[in-house]
């Protein structure tokens, strides 16, 4: 009897390699966890002041430029040095010298710390309900989050959390699934959040990818904000980018030579449709002078390079007539369109025109019908 109690299942031996491999799988899960949506690194370019990319700040620099403001880019840290406004990009896994190091370049000419420095610490999430992943490159992981918030909230006024969850997010649920990560890093750091930034990702419309309305993002956000372990005066911030500018934008194309169902157009790959090519985005089309009811075919493009690369698969709906010297209106090109466009091989020219029609697709048309009720006021 005694021989059998000691080999059984719950001897002492038998115990300790159960816990101790409970612990490595729980363990292993919450490193799989703090990974994130990894897959793919479609367009996550470098994020600095230069970068035009999804992550890249250049847009922010035009803007302050465009009002009048100086704007110094530098690789030099003796510009942490310079008074005015500090926009900072450091490295992906930063650790406790590197975070000194920013705060002592903050500090007063006095020596005395900086009394407005707000901080985030920015947590890897998944991308999988996104259309350009953004997880692969930039982000604490779940499990290193803890300790580097403790880290942080040691040296700055406001501490914030962000995180991306990809370009074109076509689901609110994308920043319910962040918002439950950020709540988990949250709780085991123990220490007080003051901002929530959900960052970007919120969509347009184009063909063949039709998001919900905003709004039910907005709402989803909201709710799923106020139950976080936050500070009560704590500030939810977004970054809209695509969602604003989308569908500001067309590109007028002159259709140089049609072979069969493939047109070469003056505009391309290394012009403003960049996504069109590279990503295979699928913009709308339409051709000026023609019967919008008429027969319709299905288009490539080739933009005016001679590189192979400089085509865009489409399809592309356009008038099955269509032919060389006929122009065709590309729209949905605010985001991305002429921030891609280079002057490679000398075909970047191009004019401006501001009209004030209407956009070829858009989320803000009032789609969305609210059912009337008796008993419920609308303070819309």
């Amino acid at each position: 009897m005694a021989d059998g109690a000691n080999s059984g299942a719950f001897s002492k031996r038998g115990t300790f390699v159960l816990v101790l491999f409970a612990i490595l799988a729980f363990v292993a899960f919450l490193y799989l966890v703090g990974q994130g949506g990894l897959s793919g690194n479609a367009n996550n370019g470098r994020a600095h002041a230069a970068s035009t990319g999804l992550n890249g700040f250049a847009g922010l620099t035009r803007l302050l430029e465009a009002d009048g403001f100086p704007v110094i880019r530098s690789r030099n840290t003796a510009a942490l040095d310079d008074p005015g406004l500090l926009v900072l990009t450091p490295p992906a896994e930063m650790d406790a010298e590197e975070l000194t190091k920013i705060v002592d370049a903050c500090r007063a000419p006095d020596g005395s710390p900086a009394k407005d420095l707000k901080l985030l610490v920015r947590l890897r999430v998944s991308s999988e309900f996104s259309e350009l992943s953004l997880a692969s490159k930039f982000g604490t992981d779940l499990i290193d989050a803890p300790v580097l918030l403790q880290q942080t909230r040691q040296h700055c006024d406001w501490l914030g959390v962000c995180f991306h969850v990809g370009s074109q997010a076509m689901t609110p649920f994308a920043y319910v699934q962040a918002l439950e990560r950020a709540r988990a890093a949250i709780a085991s750091s123990s220490v007080v959040i003051d901002i929530i930034d959900v960052g970007g990702g919120f969509p347009s419309i184009y063909p063949g990818m039709e998001p919900p309305p905003l709004e039910d993002y907005f709402d989803v956000i909201f709710r799923a904000s106020e139950s976080l372990p936050i500070s009560y005066s704590a500030e939810l911030w977004c970054e809209p980018g695509r969602a604003l500018c989308a569908e500001y934008s067309s590109l007028l194309a002159k259709v140089e030579k049609r072979r069969g169902t493939e047109l070469y157009i003056n505009d391309g790959a290394y012009g403003a449709l960049y996504d069109a090519a590279h990503l295979g985005w699928k913009f709308p089309v339409r051709a000026l002078g023609h019967d919008e009811h008429a027969a319709s075919e299905d288009f490539s493009l080739y933009g005016p390079t001679c590189d192979d690369a400089d085509y865009m698969e489409g399809p592309f709906a356009l008038p099955a007539d269509i032919k060389a010297g006929d122009y065709v209106e590309i729209g949905m090109l605010g985001a991305y369109g002429a921030a891609m466009k280079t002057d490679f091989n000398g075909f970047g020219a191009n004019r401006s025109i501001v009209v004030d029609d209407d956009p070829m697709m858009s989320l803000y048309d009032g789609r969305r019908v609210r059912p009337e009720t008796d008993n419920v006021v609308n303070l819309r």
